[in-house]
This record gives structure tokens, C-alpha cells and sequence, in this order.
């Protein structure tokens, strides 16, 4: 076992360091803690914002118990989310790192847009530090809704797509985030309105279409859009479409 010890040590550490080292440990075995730790966090949960843009400090050091270590000494960063900054674009998930000179490195660790939980390690010589960090959805600050056409025709019926574009108060909106629409009024009350879908995800661009049917002789409908999860703080607009007035539209005459 000693001896199973000091090959490890040697590939860590200067020989004059592997000597002290297995001096001192009467251990059965090496331990992760004896050689690398990781973090981000400082205490409590660790957690970060899925919005595919904010980054985390990861840090990782090794053990006081390395003592003199070889100065190409690297370690293997990894996650199950995210990226790491300045990762290869196949390999966005695993990053090599030298220690160089230095006993402790950081990098950043550039969140997912999927919430959820995320399981990030250093590995030094085959022993593996790791601790796992809460990936929230991220809270959205507010809708755009742009209705094409803008008006409604008060003497055939209508057709309106309504794009609603979602707006991140950090990067991009959580992946899973999806939209709902809702004819909440309309005028004359009993106006035929069709919208369609009730529901549609965001897409790519961070957008979401609905079709709007509105039958001849409609004044006006009023379309409420709300967010749902996995959005931690929902939004809500409404919009309301008229027919237009002879000045809007510059059919009348001076």
C-alpha cells in the first residue's frame, strides 16, 4: 500500500516532496481532500442562473499536502451544464488546466439555458474533487407583442399574427419557457374570435406565434399573453386591437 502511495505522490509531487508526504501519512489510503478541492461558492447552496450567458467562478486547489508540486502538474475541469470558457467548441463540457506555478487556478463556468442541477469536478492524478450547483430559471422582464396587421378590418374578417418576443433580465430566457395566449374581451361580445395555439415554447430567438382570426363587423379584441414556468417570475401584457379610424389610416379626406 505504501508503496501504491508514493507512485501516486510522484506523479503529483517533487521527489523530495513524495518523501515527506509519505513520511507523515499513515493513512490506508489517499484521500480526494489530500490532493485537489473545488468550489464556487463560499457557503450554503450553490446556485446560478440558466440563461446561457452568466458565468460562475469555479476555483480548485490542491491539497497543503502537495507539497513542491511538479511544475506540469494540470488538472480536468468538468460539467454536466454549461460550458467552460474558453473550452474547445466539441468539448465545451471538459477543460484542461496546468497549475503552472500556482496552487490554486480559476475559470468560468458560462451557464446552460436548461435549469437544473449541474455536477462540476476537478481531477488531479485519478483522484476527483466535486460539488454541484442549482442552475435557476432565469426571472423574464417583460413581452413584446407586434400584431401584423396592426388594425383590424371593421368590414371583412381579419387575420393578425401576433409575435411575442420575451425579454430576459439576465441572457436569454430558460429553456422550457413557453407562452400562453387568451382573448380576454372582445367587442360586440359575441364577435367570432379564433387564437391559435393557446400555447407555443419560445423559440431560438427567444419568440412565439399566435394566429388571430376576427370576424367581419369586430371592433375590437383584447389578447392577454402570459409566461409560464419554468420562469420564476412570470410576466403578463395585454394588447387590444381596434378597427382603424379614418386618421389612422388616411382614408378621409381634408
Amino acid at each position: 500500500m505504501k508503496e501504491q502511495m508514493l507512485s501516486t505522490w510522484a506523479s503529483i509531487a517533487t521527489p523530495s516532496a513524495v518523501a515527506v508526504i509519505a513520511g507523515a501519512c499513515n493513512a490506508p489510503s489517499i484521500q480526494t481532500e489530500d490532493v485537489v478541492t473545488v468550489s464556487a461558492c463560499t457557503s450554503g447552496s450553490c446556485t446560478g442562473v440558466a440563461d446561457g450567458e452568466s458565468p460562475l467562478t469555479v476555483k480548485t486547489c490542491l491539497s497543503t499536502a502537495v507539497d513542491n508540486p511538479k511544475t506540469d502538474l494540470q488538472t480536468k475541469l468538468t460539467t454536466t451544464r454549461g460550458r467552460w470558457l474558453g473550452a474547445a467548441a466539441d468539448t465545451p463540457s471538459t477543460l484542461l488546466v496546468p497549475f503552472g506555478s500556482e496552487r490554486c487556478i480559476s475559470r468560468e463556468l458560462v451557464s446552460p439555458l436548461e435549469a437544473g442541477t449541474a455536477t462540476v469536478g476537478s481531477e488531479v492524478a485519478g483522484y476527483r474533487a466535486e460539488f454541484s450547483v442549482e442552475f435557476l430559471p432565469v426571472p423574464l422582464a417583460s413581452l413584446e407583442i407586434t400584431p401584423q396587421p396592426a388594425f383590424l378590418d371593421g368590414n371583412a374578417a381579419t387575420m393578425v399574427v401576433l409575435n411575442v418576443a420575451a425579454r430576459a433580465a439576465t441572457g436569454k430566457a430558460t429553456n422550457g419557457t413557453s407562452i400562453v395566449a387568451t382573448v380576454v374581451d372582445r367587442s360586440p361580445p359575441g364577435a367570432a374570435v379564433t387564437l391559435y395555439p393557446s400555447s407555443a415554447l419560445l423559440d431560438d430567438k427567444q419568440t412565439a406565434s399566435f394566429s388571430l382570426t376576427v370576424a367581419a363587423g369586430t371592433k375590437s379584441v383584447s389578447i392577454k399573453v402570459d409566461t409560464r414556468p419554468p420562469s420564476s417570475m412570470p410576466v403578463s401584457e395585454t394588447i387590444t386591437l381596434t378597427v382603424a379610424d379614418s386618421s389612422t389610416t388616411g382614408d378621409a379626406g381634408s
